[in-house]
């Protein structure tokens, strides 16, 4: 159930529920959730205010009308339909101006979407270079590669950290399968190519 109402002055004094809750004066809508329990005094007789369907209409609390949008149309503010007990939505005709500029946003929106994309893939392949930069300088630490073999790895991996920070993930991974597995070694090289390949398929 939709059900709107105006609250004028009088309304608003007359219903100490409706200065609790700070309503002020204008259209107002109410569904099933917030629908007064009381008005104009009437409250639980039989039931709550929501049930007295008897009174709602006289009470000033009517229908609302929204038609389906047609093309090139948009909603105007809602407001009492004619002299008619409803309320409406009036289907307003588009300008020029407000179709040229909601065209304009149709054919930009896959640009927009492509550059959120390659947003998303730049700052993932920076978290990404740094995590493993970070595993290689443990290695390092712990003694399981040398200064000068971490060295020459940080090297090797340039071209392909140089793309993925970038976003460009399958330039990064066809990188890292020219330079092979030999000089960086056969688990590490495995752990990248994998993480290559799972966010490939996983966002492109």
């Amino acid at each position: 159930m939709k059900k709107t109402i105006k609250i004028t002055q009088e309304v608003l004094n007359a219903n100490q529920l409706f200065q609790d809750k700070g309503f002020g004066l204008g259209i107002k809508e109410f569904t099933d959730s917030n629908f007064p329990s009381r008005f104009n005094g009437v409250e639980n007789v039989g039931s709550y205010y929501q049930t007295r369907t008897d009174l709602h209409e006289q009470d000033g609390f009517w229908d609302v009308e929204k038609l389906p949008l047609g093309e090139n149309q948009k909603y105007g503010t809602i407001q009492r339909k004619g002299t008619e007990n409803l309320y409406h939505y009036p289907l307003i005709d588009l300008t020029e101006q407000e179709i040229e500029a909601i065209n304009l946003q149709k054919a930009y929106a896959p640009i927009q979407a492509e550059f959120d994309m390659y947003q998303k893939r730049k700052a993932d392949g920076i978290d990404a270079y740094l995590l493993q930069s970070a595993k290689l300088r443990l290695a390092k630490l712990s003694g399981q590669i040398t200064e000068a073999g971490h060295s020459a790895i940080e090297e090797l991996l340039r071209p392909v950290r140089d793309e993925v920070v970038n976003g460009q993930w399958i330039n990064a991974k066809a990188k890292l399968e020219a330079i092979g597995s030999e000089n960086v070694g056969i688990d590490f090289y495995t752990e990248l190519h994998t993480e290559l390949t799972t966010y490939i398929n996983e966002n492109y």
